[in-house]
């Protein structure tokens, strides 16, 4: 209720600032959207409500105009106001952003060519509770429309994708590993 404006202002001002310096370069020219937010409470209460702030310079005027959105989302979730308490404002928050680059859709998945592997690895299969060997695939090696059998191995430096008895594995156009599990 009484704090100060216009510090707030320029804090704010700052940070957006430091904010569009790290964004802008990744926008690609597109506009970039500001959003400030202030996490308020009544003077004492144990939880604080988010609500928007009005872009640009903080005034006196704001003051009220806060003090109206506040009460407004507070009434909101419990159906009241504690009409001449305090409010106080514990952090704030600014948000910028642009519109995402919308990729275009993935092209359907055609299946190619069956991958086949002549290194082979042990697995151990839990339905069994025995060991079996299985096709091993480095994931570099694969294509866009390869197709592994499973049961197989995909692997690469971070993780091993096993790939069970009952599906297949497609490449997509991404080279992303498509699991779609058999017909039969």
């Amino acid at each position: 209720d009484d704090g100060d404006f216009s510090r707030a202002s320029a804090i704010l001002k700052e940070i957006g600032a430091e904010i569009r310096a790290l964004i802008e370069p990744g926008a690609d020219g597109r506009p970039l959207t500001e959003k400030r937010l202030a996490y308020m409470r009544y003077l004492g209460q144990g939880h604080e409500i988010p609500v928007e702030v009005p872009l640009g310079d903080l005034t006196g005027e704001s003051r009220g105009a806060m003090r109206a959105a506040y009460e407004e989302a507070y009434k909101a979730l419990y159906k009241r106001t504690i009409p001449d308490a305090r409010i106080e404002i514990l952090a704030w928050s600014v948000t910028i952003s642009t519109v995402p680059d919308h990729q275009q859709a993935v092209a359907k998945i055609r299946p190619g060519q069956e991958r086949v592997s002549g290194v082979m690895r042990a697995v151990h299969d839990g339905h069994t509770n025995a060991e079996t060997m299985v096709p091993f695939h480095h994931r570099d090696d694969l294509e866009p429309s390869d197709i592994i059998r499973g049961p197989a191995l995909i692997g690469e430096a971070e993780t091993t994708i096993f790939v069970p008895a009952t599906f297949d594995a497609l490449i997509d156009n991404l080279g992303s590993i498509v699991l779609q599990r058999k017909l039969n």
